[in-house]
């Protein structure tokens, strides 16, 4: 009987370890800042993929850009969705 709860606490006690060690190395996982974002976002619309631009360049927090910036994600923006209204 003391050999089952000693195995018992063992799995548990690495069952615990193990989950705290993912989750923790996620926590120091960085978020993509607005300005990779924005890179990201404006090669995929130089190469065409309208859709993954998009997505990337919704994500951008415009006030992390420069004033230059701002203003091509916005009219980059507008293009995509012109593009994609005349698709529809």
């Amino acid at each position: 009987m003391l050999q089952r709860r000693t195995l018992h606490g063992l799995f548990l006690g690495t069952g615990l370890f193990l989950s705290a060690t993912l989750c923790s190395s996620n926590a120091f996982a960085a978020d993509p800042t607005a300005a990779e974002l924005y890179q990201q976002g404006m090669a995929q619309y130089e190469q065409g993929n309208i859709e993954a631009a998009r997505q990337s360049l919704r994500r951008v927090d415009a006030m992390q850009l420069s004033k230059e910036e701002r203003v091509s994600l916005y009219e980059t923006l507008q293009d995509i969705d012109r593009k994609a209204t005349a698709q529809a």
